[in-house]
């Protein structure tokens, strides 16, 4: 809320490039939503609560951890140290190598895409077609690829294929040279052919 106005205060995110409207009154394109000051002061609360509780802990890890080095002779000090710090690059490497296998595998999707791109089959089998490598991609895709071009060939000709004529065409049907013909034979065809 505007403390002078005691207005509701308006919480809004602006797109790149977006004007931003100062006048409430004036139709907005996207709804809005709207928070009053005192619920904005909760959800401040609860966010400042939890970082609150996250740095207390942190302390309090660190004061536990102090204490309990005073307590330790020099050689018990250096191996507790050599420990945490073993397992501080364990986590480190753990979380590089999840990153590098997400890389790997961005990339393979990207190549995957590629290759069905030029093949000219759908993207939307990236995922399903990829491996663990390039060559079994690659082979993935060359299998996909008969599959498809089985599936589309077999589509085509069941819609092409036409059913065949019940009765031979007689050749009553064909049009005979009217001009040849009486009047009493021209009434007759001309019955017969409606």
């Amino acid at each position: 809320m505007d403390i002078e106005n005691n207005n509701p205060t308006q919480a809004t995110e602006v797109p790149d490039g977006a004007q931003h409207q100062e006048n409430n009154n004036a139709p907005v394109e996207n709804k809005e939503k709207m928070f009053s000051q005192s619920e904005l002061d909760s959800i401040i609360e609860k966010r400042l609560g939890k970082e609150k509780a996250k740095w207390e802990k942190k302390v309090k890890e660190e004061a536990d951890e102090a204490a309990r080095m005073a307590q330790m002779s020099e050689a018990e000090k250096q191996e507790a140290l050599f420990t945490k710090r073993v397992q501080e690059f364990e986590e480190r490497e753990a979380a590089f190598n999840e990153a590098q296998a997400a890389l790997q595998r961005e990339k393979m999707l990207n190549e995957t895409n590629k290759q069905l791109s030029e093949r000219g089959l759908p993207l939307n089998f990236a995922e399903h077609i990829m491996a663990d490598t390039a060559e079994n991609t690659l082979a993935n895709i060359d299998a996909f690829e008969k599959e498809w071009q089985a599936a589309i060939n077999k589509a085509v000709d069941s819609k092409l294929r036409g059913s065949t004529p019940t009765s031979p065409v007689s050749k009553s049907n064909k049009p005979k040279d009217v001009a040849k013909m009486s009047f009493s034979e021209f009434a007759k065809y001309k019955n017969n052919n409606k």
